[in-house]
């Protein structure tokens, strides 16, 4: 991927580099649409400020890569007009997206899968030295990958059916947690109101109250 730092502290500062367009782009975003729909807000915000471009190659277990996606949880929080402090696991399920450390395992595990298959010689070098357990920064990653799904680093890589399945499935049970649906819904109308939505007797102070305690608590 061109661009994308290699060596020792590659990973930092391609992470940092990522950071400060992250925030960036949303401050711009949310400075020219803070009134619009908070849905509409977060397509704009996932389309124009969220990229991942080379995240195919990152560290996941360095640390670079966890502030990363610290970093887009609290944008996400900013461009949906929820609580600084509100949990996480509430996040997907209020933008209707995937969390972000899902999006760059899955990229990650689909770009191996298509290294798997290339005629390039160099490349199925580089793929069979990350299958017999490369120390590189995507070698790292695959053995990260490897305890989350509980699948060999040979069955990661090789990307056959039903394989490829179980490996997805297996990831979004790590990452997505389940919340309750009434919770959500709650939370979703609740932001429906504070845009004016529907007309209710309760005050921005009050709805806002309302929704700090419930993604917070």
């Amino acid at each position: 991927h061109l661009g994308i730092s290699i060596g020792h502290q590659g990973m930092e500062q391609t992470a940092q580099k990522a950071i400060a367009l992250l925030y960036s782009r949303t401050n711009v975003l949310f400075s020219q649409f803070q009134h619009v729909y908070w849905r509409i807000r977060y397509n704009l915000f996932r389309t124009f400020c969220l990229h991942l471009y080379g995240c195919e190659v990152w560290d996941i277990t360095h640390s670079a890569c966890v502030s990363f996606c610290t970093a887009v949880r609290k944008c996400s929080r900013k461009v949906l007009g929820l609580p600084y402090r509100t949990h996480c696991r509430y996040l997907p399920y209020l933008a209707e997206d995937y969390p972000v450390e899902l999006k760059i395992c899955l990229r990650i595990i689909g770009f191996l899968w298509s290294a798997g298959q290339s005629n390039n010689s160099i490349i199925k070098l580089c793929h069979a030295l990350v299958s017999n357990g490369s120390s590189s920064s995507i070698g790292r990653t695959v053995s990260k990958l490897a305890e989350i799904t509980r699948f060999s680093r040979e069955q990661l890589l090789v990307g056959t059916n039903p394989g490829k399945s179980h490996i997805k499935s297996k990831l979004f049970e790590h990452f997505i947690e389940d919340v309750p649906n009434d919770l959500i819904s709650v939370i979703s109308e609740l932001l429906d109101v504070s845009h004016g939505d529907f007309d209710i007797n309760l005050d921005a102070n009050e709805i806002s109250f309302l929704i700090d305690d419930l993604c917070t608590s």
